[in-house]
């Protein structure tokens, strides 16, 4: 709504997916809103930039070493990140602040990097 630019474009993609204000909710498929690109847009950049928690999720593998490419992490290390660390880097995702759907239309790549429920085992169980 802050955005007039990013508000009409899209409003433009639903009006031509037959989707209006008027539409009733038990006509609106799910796979068909999912395969709607810039609506996917849109609310990956909104989640991306509420990323909620921003705490640590230390592991540890108490019973092995770690090899990651040339490095070797000890057994019994905590290793961890925070999901902030890699939605607001610039490098992946150019003016972070920013809100960008169009970063993502496209740009399947980009999905690897989109953390903001971590992944793997401590994925948020929502979304398993």
């Amino acid at each position: 709504m802050a955005n007039p630019e990013v508000l009409t474009k899209l409003r433009k993609e639903l009006k031509d997916a037959g989707i209006t204000a008027t539409t009733p909710s038990d006509q609106l498929e799910w796979w068909k809103l999912e395969r709607l690109p810039y609506l996917f847009g849109c609310v990956h950049e909104a989640v991306r930039l509420a990323h909620g928690i921003a705490t640590r999720s230390p592991r540890v593998a108490p019973d092995t070493e770690l090899v990651y490419k040339d490095y070797v992490i000890p057994r019994g290390t905590p290793v961890s990140m925070t999901n902030v660390d890699i939605l607001m880097n610039e490098e992946i995702y150019p003016e972070p602040k920013r809100f960008k759907p169009e970063r993502w239309v496209g740009n399947p790549g980009l999905e690897k990097y989109f953390v903001p429920f971590t992944k793997g085992s401590r994925q948020c169980l929502g979304l398993k």
